[in-house]
């Protein structure tokens, strides 16, 4: 299984391009932030590049930029390349498939959730999710057992 969920503050802000089918594909590092040793000290930051595609990287240049915290979900890609001197070169990145706009550095305000996240699993108990779901779609059919094709 290769799956990775990282939280982190982005470095800069996410450099988007298109390539020439017009698709957005946007590259960003996150800081990823390590706790405290044993004597109350910072222990240094992880340093993860990531790239994200079309839609996603869109919306993060529209509402992220330096010091944003997000969450990012994906997967390690490893990539290699020839470069003009003909030396072998490496890359080691995330392939993000899902990013979270957690909070913005200066009170900017965030896109709100979308429906599909508020799922049962989140609100459970509350009086949204005890509703009826299919109340909008109109008056209740009655069938009998002769009805049903099986």
């Amino acid at each position: 299984m290769n799956e990775v969920i990282l939280i982190g503050n982005l470095t800069r802000d996410i450099d988007v391009r298109y390539t020439q089918s017009n698709k957005a594909v946007g590259q960003f590092c996150l800081a990823i932030n390590n706790g405290k040793d044993a004597q109350g000290n910072d222990k240094p930051a992880d340093f993860i590049n990531c790239v994200i595609w079309e839609n996603q990287a869109e919306n993060m240049q529209k509402y992220t930029k330096k010091g944003s915290t997000v969450a990012v979900k994906g997967r390690i890609r490893n990539d290699n390349y020839e470069d003009e001197s003909g030396n072998k070169k490496y890359r080691t990145y995330v392939l993000v498939s899902r990013v979270m706009f957690l909070k913005s550095p200066n009170g900017t305000p965030l896109p709100s959730e979308p429906d599909y996240l508020n799922s049962a699993e989140n609100t459970a108990g509350s009086a949204e999710n005890s509703a009826d779901p299919f109340a909008s779609f109109g008056e209740e059919i009655a069938l009998s057992d002769d009805d049903l094709p099986f």
